[in-house]
């Protein structure tokens, strides 16, 4: 492929620059929110609290609030838990055949073992977390497409390629209700301890938000040019777990995105406070919200074209409550990827998507990354990193066949 040196060297020129402004801190400083203010007596680390071999992973779930980890091993026929709290012995191993994944509810009271976007596989098994026995399990109507936990665990939702929503009830006696989306479900997500379940969908694209008993209590888009537009968009809901703000994303599909981000304050109605344009040449976006709805993340791919020519940057955008801009980093030599953002929103976590992560401050600086230079042997590659729903611990799986589980941040005395 042909060259063009000059816009090869202008935006490598550019990315050096974005790289040295990440380091140096001359870029404008993400404010310090009150819960925040105690930075002075935290300290952003990836400490390890747990490094456990486990050999031929194919699925792996992390309790939401980071207590214990789920995973599928062999041919995906066993399931097992274990502590992430020191002590890793095995609680129990189960046989579910045919599973490739899992999800916890905190404290692992219940453990869920289904399969993701496989029309030949969609039973949803619900187990005692205490000793792995099944307590049942649910037929869909279609292959499963996501699968969430309320934060309080009393509570899982699951849409279907089948335009269905179901919200088990969950506990000694699982039991279901069912209803039907506009769309093909893309994303599920509860608000704040299950009070609602907010459904992205596509194909009949928008967020539509229901009651835990199936009334719905708003969608969006609402205007028919509105839905016209925005009819083969993917979506995707994120609501803040401290509080009833809600972010959503939309795009074309993963590769060329054309991603769009929407904001609402309070979760009660169709109107976003504010929508942000990604741009038109973004893919791969992944976003987040902080917990106290105060702070909004995106990392995404931006191409850059010319002539024949044409390079990827990545991108790592952070936004206030009001959509303003607050910093924007990345480039050719700096690759985030988005993993989490801290509660209050002093920290973005990101990985390189390869082997690395990288623990960013409200400067807009690395304050820590992970593996450690020192680090021997090399730590495999990146497989599997999943936060912790308080955006304090990560459970991460390595090509070495190792989970580590890791502290974020750490008290100062």
């Amino acid at each position: 492929m042909r060259t063009n040196k000059a816009v090869t060297a202008a935006t490598i020129l550019a990315a050096v620059s974005i790289v040295v402004l990440l380091y140096l801190n001359i870029r404008r400083a993400l404010p310090v929110t009150p819960s925040s203010a105690s930075d002075k007596h935290i300290r952003d680390v990836f400490d390890e609290l747990l490094n456990k071999q486990v050999d031929d992973v194919r699925g792996i779930g992390f309790a939401p609030d980071g207590s214990y980890v789920a995973t599928i091993t062999g041919s995906g026929d066993y399931v097992s838990l274990f502590s992430a709290n020191g002590n890793s012995k095995t609680a129990w191993t189960r046989r579910v055949p045919g599973a490739r994944d899992v999800s916890l509810t905190p404290g692992a009271k219940t453990v869920i073992v289904y399969t993701l976007r496989n029309d030949e596989a969609r039973d949803i098994f619900i187990l005692r977390g205490s000793d792995g026995s099944l307590l049942t399990h649910v037929t869909t109507d279609g292959s499963i497409w996501a699968l969430t936990m309320s934060d309080d665990g009393q509570f899982a939702a699951v849409i279907t390629s089948n335009k269905s929503l179901y919200v088990l009830t969950l506990g000694l006696a699982p039991k279901y209700k069912r209803w039907s989306l506009p769309g093909i479900g893309n994303s599920v997500s509860f608000s704040q301890y299950g009070q609602t379940v907010i459904a992205g969908t596509w194909d009949a694209s928008g967020i539509s938000v229901y009651s835990r008993f199936g009334e719905l209590l708003w969608q969006y888009p609402v205007l028919p040019k509105q839905q016209q537009d925005l009819y083969t968009r993917l979506f995707e809901a994120y609501p803040a777990s401290q509080q009833h703000s809600l972010l959503a994303l939309s795009y074309s599909n993963a590769r060329h995105s054309d991603g769009t981000l929407y904001y609402w304050r309070n979760n009660d109605t169709a109107a976003p406070d504010w929508e942000h344009d990604i741009g038109p040449n973004s893919s791969f976006p992944r976003a987040a919200i902080s917990a106290n709805g105060r702070y909004v993340v995106t990392t995404y791919v931006r191409t850059l074209t010319r002539s024949d020519d044409s390079v990827d940057e990545h991108r790592m955008l952070v936004l206030d409550t009001n959509g303003n801009e607050l910093w924007d980093k990345g480039g050719l030599l700096f690759s985030p990827s988005l993993v989490s953002i801290a509660p209050d929103g002093h920290r973005v976590t990101v990985s390189d998507g390869i082997r690395n992560l990288y623990n960013i401050n409200s400067d807009g600086r690395i304050s820590a990354s992970w593996p450690s230079e020192s680090s021997n042997p090399p730590m495999g590659l990146l497989r599997y990193v999943i936060p912790s729903i308080d955006g304090k611990r990560l459970l991460v799986y390595t090509g070495d066949g190792t989970v580590h589980i890791l502290a974020l941040e750490r008290a100062i005395p």
